[in-house]
């Protein structure tokens, strides 16, 4: 229902620039359309609805990524001084995000 009332509003909005018949006005909606400011398009939050704020499609974006995403910390090398240590990023599968 969602996507229809958007296709409706951009299909009157073209309407009304084709019945100006202004070639300026035609060329810089077309220009619009070709160039996004926006890499990221709609998102859906996990009750299904819709997010189109820019700080919530991050907020959004980072919680799924910090679900399939750990910092674990990797013994490098070990000496009778100690042992260093580094991190590293590993992806968790399906089954690893279960337990």
């Amino acid at each position: 229902m969602q996507k229809k009332l958007i296709f409706d509003y951009e299909k009157s909005k073209e309407q009304q620039i084709i019945l100006k018949s202004n070639l300026g006005a035609f060329y810089l909606y077309v220009n619009r359309k070709l160039h996004s400011s926006s890499g990221v398009g709609i998102l859906k939050n996990a009750a299904g609805d819709m997010v189109t704020d820019g700080p919530a499609k991050a907020t959004l974006l980072n919680d799924y990524f910090s679900s399939v995403l750990h910092m674990m910390m990797v013994i490098d090398r070990c000496s009778p001084g100690g042992c260093h240590m580094m991190l590293a990023w590993n992806i968790l599968s399906s089954h690893q995000l279960k337990c």
